[in-house]
């Protein structure tokens, strides 16, 4: 693995994309050559071989995971961050799908990833299937919120406003008509609660130009969670002062004065 997942998710432990890629590019430069050069880092090496880079291409041969579902996606999809950074030029990200062995297709990362938000998150067919499950349900839909959030830093226009308001009136606005924050609220609370962080998180970060009434709307029902189940203790919600100094500059009245109290 990269190991860059938790720097990347940790956005108050970096200001500029250029940290994360200088991460990536000192644990990804190994060389693997004999048994004197097995892994050892060659500096300048890897940076040397992005000049021209054009195009990132990864092969997905399975319906088991998707570029949203599966976090190490973003993660090795965070060398186009690299590129960016070395070059100056941003490589287009493709997809080559081979789960139809007779009908193999290329598609970009930004139309593989709504694919799958179209069939899974924001599906509510899909969605009333989780609900017949529990905690680990609610906890694998945080985990793909999460990895958008991992998508707009590794690749900024994959992942635009429209992703982030769809995501918005699913489990916000419960849009579907399904329950959604009463289910969370059942089966596991603190899920909803990252995801909220998550959301706010990607605003703080300017990844996403949210209107203010949005981003007003997304704390309100975090601090509500929080105030009413106690703080879930992860790092989206506990452990980012960044963003629980953000969400405190946020106008939430009687919501705002308990979540500040239970955090």
């Amino acid at each position: 693995g990269t190991g860059i997942m938790r720097l990347v998710e940790r956005g108050d432990l970096w200001n500029d994309e250029t940290e994360v890629a200088e991460r990536y590019l000192a644990n990804m430069s190994g060389v693997y050559r004999d048994a004197s050069r097995w892994g050892t880092p060659v500096k300048g090496l890897l940076e040397y071989n992005l000049n021209g880079t054009e195009l990132m291409l990864q092969s997905r041969s399975s319906n088991v995971w998707g570029p949203a579902k599966l976090d190490h996606v973003y993660e090795f999809a965070t060398l186009a961050t690299a590129v960016r950074a070395k070059t100056g030029s941003d490589p287009k990200i493709w997809f080559d799908d081979l789960r139809s062995p007779t009908k193999p297709r290329v598609e970009t990362a930004r139309a593989a990833l709504r694919e799958e938000l179209r069939t899974t998150l924001w599906n509510p067919k899909y969605l009333k299937g989780l609900q017949r499950e529990g905690a680990g349900a609610a906890a694998s839909t945080a985990k793909t919120v999460r990895n958008l959030y991992g998508w707009n830093v590794a690749q900024p226009e994959t992942i635009d406003a429209s992703v982030w308001e769809e995501t918005t009136a699913v489990f916000v606005d419960d849009a579907r008509g399904l329950g959604i924050r009463e289910w969370f609220e059942t089966q596991n609370p603190a899920a909803l609660q990252d995801m909220t962080a998550v959301m706010l998180e990607t605003v703080r970060k300017g990844y996403w130009n949210a209107p203010p009434e949005t981003v007003e709307k997304i704390a309100k029902l975090h601090a509500e969670l929080v105030a009413k189940h106690g703080a879930s203790g992860s790092y989206e919600t506990t452990g980012n002062q960044k963003l629980i100094e953000f969400i405190g500059t946020l106008p939430l009245g009687e919501a705002g004065d308990a979540y500040r109290a239970e955090i």
